[in-house]
């Protein structure tokens, strides 16, 4: 393979991998490519769907959750049963 083919075809995997994504945190950001891939062994991927609830207030804390594609929507809901 041509390496001008092989460089744009790396590059965009990298761009997709859980290491460049974990890099791309500030919180993680300073680790080691092999403090990552530690990292990357001992996470969980989940996907979710629209509408999903990932956690309610009051639940135990197991983790720690960092939003790789979509969005979330974060609310308390109060006692007359609105959501603030």
């Amino acid at each position: 393979m041509d390496p001008l083919w092989s460089n744009i075809f790396r590059n965009k995997r990298d761009e997709d991998s859980l290491q460049h994504f974990l890099k791309s945190l500030p919180i993680f950001a300073g680790l080691s490519a092999k403090d990552l891939k530690i990292l990357e062994v001992a996470l969980h991927q989940r996907s979710y769907k629209a509408n999903e609830t990932v956690f309610e207030e009051n639940d135990p804390g197991s983790g720690m959750y960092m939003v790789r594609k979509g969005g979330v929507r974060i609310y308390v809901r109060k006692a007359d049963g609105n959501e603030e």
